[in-house]
């Protein structure tokens, strides 16, 4: 279908805000951050709780959303987008808040460190370690079930995907995992032809493929780190073992058709998957335009997905 309105107002408004190196987009970053909704603005939660970790050699801080609900509350880790170097808490709050009354649950999102200060696996470790002191603690929270879920957009999504990898080892049981649009693959467009999407929204529909190809090297600190599953999703060669996966991609997305990929190699091995394109929209459309009708319909897959309704 063509760009819903919103969606190409959204990127003529913003076409003078082009960007082509990280440094850029970090600043692009910062300049939206300040235009950001004051607090009194945003969608409203029962409570927001920040809490610094204390781990060996660093201190990670997570932010903690519980919705209105006497209902027992699946708990959703949340691991923000951004390329691997941009990105906060403050940059998903309102769309973590949103996330939190959509689904009912309670949303704890994960300031990790990022690129290129703390290349790879610096945050897939950092994520690792808020999981583990979630399940260490949530038993404390009122009205919690044992239930849980990662949730991560665009990098986000490939750190889940590595946090959630690891937690194999440690058999550790989650519900499920929600990839948004994720960055699967290591792709040379020049060299592979195979996705169509990095040749037809390769600039013009926001995230460029040189952007992705920036943040990759900032991430990266060795050639030898593009084949391994944690930092590449589609390098894992145990796709079966992932628990009950929801992928949702977007139409006009550089990143689609890698996404589309590993939910079908996800398929193929017998893992239980479930994949979405939403149709008439960009990367970045579920925290960007939560309350549209773009960023509701991925939501209500998001919901049936976490509360067992899929495919019902």
């Amino acid at each position: 279908m063509e760009l819903r309105d919103h969606v190409r107002k959204y990127l003529e408004q913003n076409s003078s805000f082009e960007v082509e190196t990280v440094e850029e987009v970090v600043d692009e970053r910062r300049r939206r951050n300040e235009m950001t909704l004051a607090p009194s603005e945003r969608p409203a939660v029962a409570e927001v709780l920040d809490k610094d970790i204390d781990l060996e050699g660093r201190t990670l801080t997570v932010r903690r959303y519980k919705p209105v609900s006497e209902e027992p509350l699946p708990v959703v880790i949340f691991f923000h987008g951004g390329g691997f170097a941009v990105g906060s808490l403050e940059t998903h709050d309102a769309f973590c808040r949103v996330l939190a009354n959509e689904l009912k649950a309670y949303v704890v999102a994960v300031d990790y460190r990022l690129a290129p200060k703390h290349p790879f696996p610096s945050g897939v470790y950092d994520c690792l370690d808020a999981v583990r002191w979630v399940l260490s603690e949530y038993r404390e929270w009122p009205n919690t079930e044992d239930r849980f879920y990662l949730c991560g957009d665009s990098a986000g999504a490939n750190i889940v995907y590595a946090a959630s990898t690891l937690l194999r080892n440690e058999q550790t049981y989650l519900e499920g995992q929600m990839l948004l649009y994720p960055v699967a693959d290591f792709y040379n467009r020049e060299e592979d032809p195979a996705y169509v999407s990095y040749h037809r929204f390769s600039e013009g529909y926001g995230l460029t493929a040189k952007n992705i190809g920036d943040f990759w090297a900032h991430y990266l600190s060795a050639w030898d780190e593009r084949r391994d599953p944690l930092a590449v999703p589609m390098r894992d060669d145990a796709k079966r073992e992932n628990p009950p996966t929801l992928v949702i991609t977007a139409e006009y997305d550089v990143l689609r058709d890698e996404g589309e990929e590993l939910a079908r190699q996800l398929k193929e091995a017998n893992a239980e998957v479930h994949h979405h394109r939403v149709d008439g929209t960009i990367h970045g459309f579920i925290s960007q335009f939560p309350l549209e009708e773009d960023g509701q319909e991925a939501m209500n897959y998001m919901r049936a997905f976490v509360h067992k309704q899929i495919g019902k």
